[in-house]
């Protein structure tokens, strides 16, 4: 990084790409261990005219060669630590600490080294002792051996881990995060793979079943979208139902573009399937949905802002917009949405939520009379009481009107 290139080890550490290689990997790391913490680029042959200015100009900066030495030492050390910690080396851990490895270092699933220690050899074990004195992360102890099992080669103890170490709070939620995402990953493809085949076979049932197993999954990709686009179109409306949701919770922004308003539909949900977090996340696209020619998928978009409160105060323009639609329903939303707002961002569109008081439906006549009263009441406490109506420069609507 620091050089602006890229260091490629020799073939030898191939094994190591292979995590299930596990014997390859204890008869490699002692010669791995041997070769790359005694790394000297003061004694390298530099064919590369390039690579040698780069290396003297670096070198001339941070104190020569010895500088280079140690950064690279810490860099193999830092990527064998997990390795080590996982094969329960004692004497290559040590000698990686004290290359200067980091003690958090994690995998490429992002399971950190304590937790291989922890889980293969027990907090008390003097792999887990050397991490913990040398820095490595508490937390990352915690449901090591679940962290594991999360990669286990059986689905249901896949699936049981997951929820296990997905509950986690605080630091321990925060020390398997990467981890879990990249379980959820692999397990999204390793579920794929196994009822790919059986969502194109040519028994309906089966293919339900498998296309059911597959939306039910918590992480899915636009890798995996392409592999079902095609039953979109299926003659069996279940399967087209169960492929569309696939797509639309692995990219939700593709089906947003679809003339059929059920499938932008279904982006919409797949977008507010997490609940306030998801949809504050997305409520830039469920706004633009309030212009949707559908009048489902307006209403929907509403009610899903709805569901942020004030979190949707930047967007009070475009939902007051909506007070003027033709279908009565989203006029409803649309008050009720702007009712959950601070007066301070409701009342700049008091006279469009007046004009509803007159409206020919009696639901939307009673929630504009909600939300009137709502900014109405708040504005007249900040002016220190008096008639609510005057205090926000209202006069009282007609009786004829409620």
């Amino acid at each position: 990084q620091r050089l602006g290139r890229e260091i490629s080890f020799a073939s030898r550490l191939d094994a190591f790409r292979d995590p299930s290689s596990d014997k390859r990997n204890e008869l490699s790391l002692p010669h791995v261990l041997a070769v790359g913490l005694e790394v000297d680029l003061e004694r390298a042959a530099l064919d590369a005219q390039g690579d040698g200015e780069v290396l003297q100009v670096w070198m001339a900066k941070h104190g020569g060669g010895g500088a280079i030495n140690r950064a690279l030492r810490a860099s193999v050390a830092t990527w064998l630590l997990p390795l080590l910690a996982r094969a329960g080396l004692l004497p290559g851990l040590r000698a990686t600490l004290r290359g200067g490895a980091d003690a958090k270092a994690a995998d490429r699933r992002g399971i950190q080294s304590l937790t291989h220690a922890v889980a293969r050899f027990g907090e008390g074990s003097e792999a887990a002792q050397a991490l913990l004195a040398a820095g490595a992360d508490k937390a990352s102890a915690s449901c090591a051996a679940a962290v594991l099992e999360m990669f286990h080669d059986d689905p249901t103890i896949r699936e049981r881990a997951m929820v296990e170490i997905g509950n986690l709070s605080g630091n321990s939620k925060a020390a398997h995060a990467r981890a879990l995402a990249a379980a959820r990953a692999e397990h999204a493809t390793r579920v794929m793979r196994t009822h790919m085949a059986d969502s194109k076979g040519g028994d309906p049932d089966r293919r339900r079943s498998a296309l059911k197993k597959v939306a039910a999954l918590t992480t899915l990709n636009s890798a995996h979208a392409k592999l079902f686009e095609q039953l979109m179109q299926d003659d069996d409306p279940c399967v087209r139902e169960a492929a569309t949701e696939i797509v639309a919770k692995a990219r939700p922004e593709m089906l947003l573009q679809e003339k059929d308003p059920k499938l932008r539909g279904a982006a919409l949900k797949a977008l507010t399937s997490g609940g306030p977090q998801d949809i504050a996340r997305n409520a830039q696209t469920l706004v633009q949905l309030l212009a949707d020619g559908d009048w489902i998928v307006r209403h929907s978009a509403l009610h899903a802002l709805g569901q942020i409160g004030e979190v949707a105060a930047p967007f009070a323009g475009a939902i007051a917009q909506c007070l003027n639609d033709e279908q009565w329903y989203v006029r409803h939303a649309a008050l009720q949405v702007l009712a959950k707002l601070s007066p301070a961002a409701a009342a700049p569109h008091a006279p469009a939520i007046v004009a509803r008081l007159g409206d020919a439906e009696r639901e939307v006549r009673k929630a504009a009379a909600e939300a009137l009263a709502r900014v109405n009441g708040e504005v007249a406490g900040a002016a220190g009481g008096g008639s609510r109506a005057a205090a926000a420069g209202w006069s009282e609507p007609p009786v004829a009107c409620r």
